[in-house]
């Protein structure tokens, strides 16, 4: 990777804030690098919004303190709607992004282009109050970035997207990334966020309870669990799984996810699938476990679970 997509864009030490009695956010540290995209996860009233507020200056820390090393101005998506209804969609993304500071001749193309890209090229012209959500959400995610800041802040950038509009966000937020823009993201979509986050940290009640990359995360919640399926039919009848002795020490946990019936004509040749989920204390007894299972039962699948962002979402956050 380009040198360039390393720089370090901002550093926050040990950043807290308190409201009146609350503490809303409790000794938060974040190094961002460009090229890179970090995303802030936590259930309401976490404190999410408080730390991105803190890192794009809207507020000031309690205690702590925030470095920022970027040569050009931030760009800052909040999740409340801050556009002038009675503006038009092309005069009012002018006004933002010349009020940013960028005033370049190529402004009047960047603008139409980025309009087409998110499918508002037909109503350049049209007032802010004749769009739906979604459409007000796509133009102020344009402001957030037309003005090409070096690091960007979105809160909620998603909320009210359709489908199609949402790939088209998406890939702009990757072609930011190429560039090597860093990118700091709160939002509550965790498919698209696995997708696209490199770095992911979650917050309750505003402290941090996880932080990591993706490996790191799949590697902390997938350690040692393994998913595997056994077969069974009235030929071969399964009534339930007995661990032999030396395996039942080495075993954390077991449970069966679900019971499902192939799709067979013949109600006599149904087969069942028992879907499973083991967690093992030693990577090592996977060679064991697997043995015995295998010589003992129709076994179908066996493989490494690693979660979804989802469950790691909850195990952390619930």
């Amino acid at each position: 990777m380009p040198e360039t997509k390393q720089k370090l864009l901002l550093e926050a030490k040990n950043i807290s804030k308190t409201y009146t009695d609350h503490k809303a956010v409790s000794d938060f540290n974040l190094n961002v690098l460009g090229g890179q995209i970090y995303t802030i996860l936590g259930q309401n009233g976490a404190g999410k919004s408080s730390v991105l507020r803190m890192l794009a200056g809207i507020f000031l820390p309690d205690e702590g303190s925030i470095n920022l090393q970027v040569s050009k101005k931030i760009g800052y998506l909040p999740e409340e709607r801050g556009l002038y209804q009675n503006m038009k969609v092309y005069d009012h993304l002018e006004y933002l992004i010349k009020l940013k500071g960028f005033r370049h001749s190529s402004l009047k193309a960047r603008i139409v282009e980025a309009l087409q890209v998110v499918g508002l090229e037909d109503w350049q012209d049209k007032q802010l109050k004749q769009l739906s959500k979604g459409m007000q959400q796509k133009v102020q995610f344009l402001a957030t970035i037309l003005h090409e800041p070096e690091l960007v802040i979105l809160d909620e950038p998603f909320s009210g997207l359709d489908p199609v509009s949402l790939k088209s966000i998406c890939q702009i937020i990757m072609d930011l990334k190429d560039k090597g823009v860093g990118i700091i993201i709160s939002a509550h979509q965790m498919g698209i966020l696995e997708e696209i986050c490199d770095h992911y940290i979650f917050l309750k009640r505003g402290e941090t309870v996880w932080k990591g990359d993706k490996e790191e995360l799949k590697d902390h919640f997938g350690r040692n669990s393994y998913r595997f399926q056994v077969m069974s039919s009235p030929q071969h009848p399964f009534e339930a799984l007995i661990w032999p002795a030396n395996l039942q020490s080495k075993i954390l946990s077991f449970a069966e996810l679900h019971l499902t019936n192939s799709d067979k004509e013949q109600t006599s040749t149904i087969k069942k699938v028992h879907d499973f989920e083991i967690t093992v204390s030693e990577s090592e007894a996977v060679s064991e476990i697997f043995e015995f299972l295998f010589s003992k039962y129709k076994v179908k699948k066996f493989e490494h679970y690693l979660p979804s962002l989802n469950e790691a979402f909850q195990t952390l956050t619930t």
